[in-house]
């Protein structure tokens, strides 16, 4: 396995989560626009994946990459378009999970164990104002993000969605609770983890 783009993305998780501590906005910045590229360059090195598989794969990060930009900015257009942009990539992602399953039963287990998180991350979003429908169906996308990796069987995929909802509810708990907010750390270290494992979720695949 070519370790290069895995090491590279570890570096810049590092310094993003120095920089998020130290509230350098600049670095900030600079680092975690390379996360989902380096994650998906992890991929493209380790892996050959058909035509169809390669190009949802480039969507994925392509998505994730555009929701990155876009929730740089705090206002609120751009939230949404961010917000669109990750469902986009949770969207392409589930395509490759569905076309990867192993056991569809675990589907139905994991939307069961998940409707308690859910009424809490529907409790949580009803503060969100005009945010509240756009998190909502979020939230329920990203439930079905969780059950359709684990169809897969992969432990990498499971984790890092599961990683990648956590994350998302400490953003919307910021959103729709100005005190008591999650640091951005927080919000960046289950990120990076979530992109990274779900990259080696697909060479784990492969």
């Amino acid at each position: 396995m070519n370790i290069i783009a895995l090491l590279l993305f570890i570096l810049m998780s590092i310094i993003n989560m120095i920089a998020c501590n130290k509230k350098i906005n600049i670095l900030i910045a600079l680092s975690k626009i390379t996360l989902a590229p380096l994650a998906y360059i992890n991929v493209i090195i380790n892996t050959n994946f058909s035509t169809k598989i390669l190009f949802l794969i480039s969507l994925c990060y392509a998505f994730y990459l555009i929701g990155d930009i876009l929730l740089l900015s705090e206002k609120t257009n751009y939230f949404v378009s961010g917000l669109i942009s990750f469902l986009l990539g949770h969207l392409s992602f589930i395509i490759i999970f569905f076309n990867f399953k192993e056991n569809i039963l675990i589907f139905f287990v994991f939307l069961i164990l998940l409707i308690y998180p859910e009424i809490l991350m529907f409790k949580i979003t009803k503060n969100g104002k005009n945010l509240k429908k756009p998190m909502q169906i979020y939230s329920i996308l990203l439930a079905l993000f969780i059950a359709l990796s684990a169809t897969t069987l992969n432990p990498f995929f499971i984790i890092g969605t599961s990683l990648f909802t956590l994350s998302d509810s400490f953003i919307a708990r910021n959103v729709c609770y100005r005190e008591k907010r999650f640091s951005s750390t927080a919000v960046m270290s289950t990120y990076t983890l979530a992109l990274i494992l779900l990259s080696l979720g697909l060479v784990y695949l492969y």
